[in-house]
């Protein structure tokens, strides 16, 4: 196990001074506590190749775009454009309206 940081890090004097389970109690103890922590290790395990299986399948889906893009560009054919939304045409005027003010009453 790696150490987090320098205060992670044993020195002779703390290996020396290390705690040692001596009774029954405090071995069973230790003994759950590493059960909890294999437990909770191999569940971040799990979770962590889920999301590299993830992140494969993700990657390959990019890899077979790059691919189909690339065909399409060597082909020299004209890529279609569409699009992205429908433009909208503007509102047509109308002659009657032109020149004319609407009022509108205000109150406070």
């Amino acid at each position: 196990m790696r150490p987090k940081g320098m205060r992670a890090i044993r020195t002779t004097r703390s290996l020396n001074r290390s705690p040692r389970a001596t009774s029954r109690e405090q071995q069973v103890a230790e003994l759950a506590r590493l059960e909890h922590e294999k437990a909770r290790l191999s569940r971040e395990l799990d979770v962590w190749r889920q999301n590299a299986a993830r992140t494969n399948d993700q990657l390959e889906r990019v890899e077979v775009r790059l691919n189909e893009l690339r065909e399409l560009l060597r082909a020299d054919e004209p890529v279609p454009i569409r699009p992205a939304h429908p433009r909208r045409r503007p509102a047509e005027r109308r002659d009657d309206d032109e020149g004319e003010w609407k009022t509108v009453s205000l109150e406070y």
